[in-house]
């Protein structure tokens, strides 16, 4: 009641009555304003309680309680399938899988204090007063409430997901890094779409603080991404794509030697997707094949000095 406001009479306000065995009032004040400390932090709240956490997909991250109560809320409501949560201390660890969808979740983690405190629908209610006075005017004011010892706390999560992909090329008929004559692999030109679209990838297509960027290859565009491949064995390819999307590489210029390629090779980010720990991203590489030009020529035979066909002999 002191800390909600609606007490009469203050701790500062009690006073000894003559003949009382009360001796010594202010160590009934102090004990009074102990109980008070102690009861406030019962019902406080960590410090993270109502905050949205940023989680990246497979990246444990650790949040810490800097009030101190979170051993106060020894149960846990975690409310997102593939999101785990460890506490210990005042430490809580989150980490979400790759099956977690991205963007916000509110009460993603819930806490409370009491093993049947996630609702208080069902709580009875209780009137609350000193020597049971009603008026109030003896005592302290009286209060109907449920119980005020139960206490909830909570966080938001907002996921996101990272994908990289690198995109290699080999000769299809050696299948290998082996070109043919004096045809060349380096040169060609890679885009980047968004699956089963023509529409390339943009940098801005970034998630929040993570923009795409580019791993292998030399930019011929700045703003979508189209590479050109001038090392082999690194290909073309980029990093920190929204990982919950498909995307295709498509050739966009063929090297010398070689044709263009008509083929869109599929990138797809799942948990058997290797995981980078260094750069937080799932990645799905591919292998592009490129077949060389093939010319078709014919010729006829004739006498040189008509060019008629007849007249030949043999």
């Amino acid at each position: 009641m002191d800390q909600y406001g609606v007490a009469k009479h203050k701790v500062a306000d009690l006073k000894a009555v003559d003949g009382s065995e009360v001796q010594d009032m202010q160590k009934v004040k102090d004990g009074a304003n102990d109980l008070i400390k102690k009861a406030e932090k019962m019902r406080e709240l960590p410090s993270f309680n109502g905050q949205t956490i940023q989680l990246i997909q497979g990246v444990e991250k650790t949040v810490t309680d800097t009030k101190s109560v979170l051993p106060n809320f020894p149960y846990v409501k975690n409310n997102v399938p593939g999101l785990t949560e460890s506490i210990s201390g005042n430490d809580l660890k989150l980490k979400a899988d790759s099956s977690v969808a991205h963007g916000n979740v509110k009460n993603a983690v819930q806490f409370v204090n009491k093993s049947n405190g996630f609702t208080d629908n069902d709580l009875p209610y209780f009137i609350y007063s000193t020597d049971g006075d009603k008026t109030g005017d003896k005592s302290q004011s009286v209060i109907a409430t449920k119980d005020p010892s139960n206490a909830l706390a909570g966080l938001n999560v907002n996921v996101i997901g990272l994908g990289e992909t690198t995109l290699l090329k080999h000769d299809a008929d050696t299948n290998s890094t082996d070109t043919q004559g004096e045809a060349q692999l380096t040169g060609s030109v890679w885009g980047l779409y968004k699956a089963g679209t023509d529409t390339l990838v943009k940098y801005s297509d970034g998630q929040d603080g993570y923009p795409v960027t580019v791993t292998n290859g030399e930019k011929v565009d700045d703003k979508q991404v189209q590479l050109k491949l001038t090392d082999l064995t690194k290909g073309v390819g980029v990093k920190n794509l929204d990982n919950s999307a498909d995307y295709e590489w498509g050739e966009v210029k063929a090297p010398e030697g070689y044709e263009l390629s008509t083929k869109r090779y599929k990138v797809h980010f799942d948990d058997k997707d290797k995981f980078d720990d260094k750069t937080s991203n799932y990645i799905d590489d591919v292998t592009a094949l490129d077949r060389v030009l093939q010319f078709h020529f014919g010729f006829i035979k004739a006498q040189d000095v008509n060019g008629s066909y007849t007249g030949l002999n043999g």
